[in-house]
């Protein structure tokens, strides 16, 4: 019974040690049907469920088709995936009006955390016209955080 203490205390340390969890690389898909929004601020999203999604793309829709129908919300299997995005904000250069780009590096997965690693911002050309380029990718879905790492909403 005087050892309870002691074991107790032994299985919070070995519950608490992070360095033996391995890193493991998460292979994504890119879902360029999901970047046909016009996002008006630089910044990084999860969504992981179908409301949120929902909300966000017509939020997001609302500037960028004005009088026009709205597209339909593209699909995702949110009991088991969720979405990830960055956006740039507007940009001057010679891009479409909502430009997917390919700015996620990698996406790991240690424990229950996701980490996603955003490379440099792409440039556009010398053109005068704005665009709002954005990459949005589908992952497996963590119930922990989501850290974005390299990414600055102020322009990298």
């Amino acid at each position: 019974m005087r050892n309870l203490p002691i074991f107790a205390l032994l299985l919070l340390l070995v519950g608490c040690d992070t360095a033996s969890q391995s890193v493991e690389t998460i292979n994504f898909l890119n879902r360029t049907d999901a970047a046909q929004v016009r996002v008006e601020t630089s910044g990084t999203a999860v969504f992981k469920s179908a409301e949120e999604w929902e909300t966000f793309w017509i939020e997001n829709h609302e500037n960028l088709y004005q009088r026009r129908p709205i597209p339909p919300v593209p699909v995702v299997d949110f009991e088991r995936r969720m979405l990830v995005a960055v956006f740039l904000g507007p940009v001057s250069g010679c891009a479409t009006n909502t430009t997917p780009v390919e700015i996620v590096d990698q996406v790991e997965q240690t424990g229950d955390i996701l980490s996603v690693e955003v490379g440099p911002r792409p440039g556009f050309g010398a053109c005068r016209a704005f665009s709002w380029p954005l990459q949005v990718i589908e992952v497996p879905k963590v119930n922990g955080e989501v850290s974005f790492v390299g990414f600055d909403s102020a322009g990298q």
